[in-house]
């Protein structure tokens, strides 16, 4: 056992008895429960300490036999709930809260996820102040170094390849990838060079070549198909112009795109924002991970695992490709937060959309069958989830969307297995993010030269030069001032008005 000093969550420190949260998008996600005990960088916590009210407890049931893949169906008391172990960073503190406050939580589960955005934006509005100064840090730590290495010729700086790997690596991690917390922003922030800091211990860690044997070890015990992040001689090459670029603002990133691409159909776009909306607030891994087509006729945005199953409105979308408009693009997006109204991921590009519609038709795997949610408001299957196998689904379709009960979630189910589908997604991912990192505003630069290409846009004449600020000013003073005189010049009508 550690001492409980050292264990903080994310909004606070937690002790035996503590009651905590667990954050949205984990797989307990906004359940309540009470701390059992901490090892090492883990918490126990009883998710059962408090009593959920009948309905919670039955949409809980139901959410855990799905995410667990149970065969059979448990009841709320049969799930694994009262010892669940969690990372600190997966938790949020309720320490201040009433014991009717907590009651409140425990009740309401919409209240509570409110109450965990709550407490994560104000999170990380703190972390938005002390992030910045360590990033301008590590950018002065980083010209610092570059400029000592401008005193060494070029047998020298040979010589010290390991320490700028070590230096340039460190920093890109640092910058680009690592999701920092408050404790490591206070720690790196007391060094002048917290870039050598972890430098320093990274190029120690290089230097140790046994670390080399334990990594060709664990590669070649691996089988050539289990690798699935890595291209095989069998794979068609990568296109080596394709970028990715990393938290941006979805909203402006796309929004710009959108602008520049659609000419029929524009509010697409208004609906691809909710959706994005949507998805930031799911719990759901599945539904962050996007596929966007936009073209001259619009958008289509639907789940990345989805548009993989044959069959289905996403997959029919993506590879319904016009060759007589080829002004169509495919990305990939990643969602990974909110801050307030702003949506914020990760965009990928696809390349040539006609070869990637086709990659999609020969990748995506059969349809087998159709899970359908009812709501409770009316119908035979009010209240009800069912699966039925996809010939009945195509049979008898109308019966089950439109008579039978009003449908608020369909999921589609390949004909392999889950682990098949996983091991497909998770091959998608890890190939796109070996993608270099690329600028949003010359990827703009390119779209616009791609769409005047495409549709043959004659190139607009050079522009004059702008005239100075004072001068613009000056005109339209001079347009103000006539407009002011001609309107005095004009007889008043018998009320007395202008």
């Amino acid at each position: 056992m550690i001492p409980f000093s050292s264990i903080h969550t994310v909004n606070g420190e937690v002790e035996t008895g503590d009651y905590v949260m667990v954050k949205p998008f984990e797989d307990y996600a906004c359940l309540i429960g009470q701390i059992m005990a901490a090892t090492g960088d883990e918490v126990n916590i009883n998710l059962r300490a408090l009593k959920y009210p009948p309905w919670q407890m039955n949409d809980i049931a139901e959410h855990f036999n799905e995410l667990m893949q149970f065969d059979d169906f448990k009841e709320f008391h049969e799930l694994p709930l009262d010892d669940v172990c969690l990372s600190p960073n997966q938790i949020i503190s309720l320490e201040g809260l009433s014991e009717k406050q907590i009651g409140e939580l425990v009740n309401d589960y919409e209240f509570a996820k409110a109450f965990s955005w709550h407490i994560l934006d104000g999170y990380s509005t703190d972390m938005a102040f002390r992030l910045p100064p360590l990033m301008e840090r590590l950018g002065e730590n980083l010209s610092d170094y570059r400029e000592y290495l401008m005193e060494f010729d070029k047998s020298e700086l040979i010589d010290k390849a390991g320490e700028i790997s070590a230096k340039t690596g460190a920093h890109v991690y640092l910058t680009e990838h690592h999701q920092f917390d408050a404790d490591e922003l206070d720690y790196l922030l007391q060094f002048q060079n917290p870039l050598d800091v972890i430098s320093a211990a990274w190029q120690e860690r290089q230097e140790d070549l046994s670390d080399i044997t334990f990594a060709l070890d664990e590669v070649f015990k691996t089988p050539v198909q289990h690798m699935s992040g890595f291209a095989l001689m069998t794979d068609p090459p990568v296109d080596k112009e394709l970028r990715r670029f990393m938290d941006v603002d979805l909203f402006d990133f796309l929004g710009k795109i959108s602008e520049k691409v659609i000419i029929h159909h524009p509010n697409d776009w208004s609906i691809d924002k909710k959706c994005l909306l949507r998805a930031a607030m799911s719990d759901s891994p599945e539904d962050k991970r996007l596929m966007w087509h936009v073209s001259s006729w619009g958008t289509h945005l639907n789940t990345e695992r989805e548009t993989f199953i044959r069959d289905t409105g996403a997959f029919n979308a993506w590879v319904d490709y016009r060759p007589k408009d080829p002004d169509m693009f495919g990305y990939i997006i990643e969602v990974t937060g909110r801050r307030g109204n702003i949506v914020t991921g990760n965009v990928f590009e696809l390349g040539h959309y006609l070869a990637h519609s086709m990659y999609v038709r020969e990748t995506a795997l059969p349809l087998d069958c159709v899970t359908l949610r009812y709501s409770v408001k009316w119908g035979e299957n009010a209240g009800k989830t069912i699966t039925v196998p996809r010939y009945e689904y195509d049979a008898d379709r109308h019966r089950l969307m439109s008579q039978s009960g009003d449908v608020t979630d369909i999921t589609y189910h390949p004909a392999e297995c889950v682990r098949t589908m996983g091991k497909l997604l998770s091959h998608e991912q890890s190939i796109r993010m070996s993608y270099p990192i690329g600028s949003t505003e010359v990827h703009l630069q390119k779209l616009s030269a791609a769409l005047a290409e495409l549709r043959d846009i004659p190139a607009l004449p050079a522009q004059k030069s702008k005239p100075k600020l004072d001068d613009l000013l000056g005109a339209a003073d001079k347009i103000i001032k006539a407009q002011v005189e001609q309107k005095s010049d004009k007889p008043r009508n018998n009320r007395g008005e202008r």
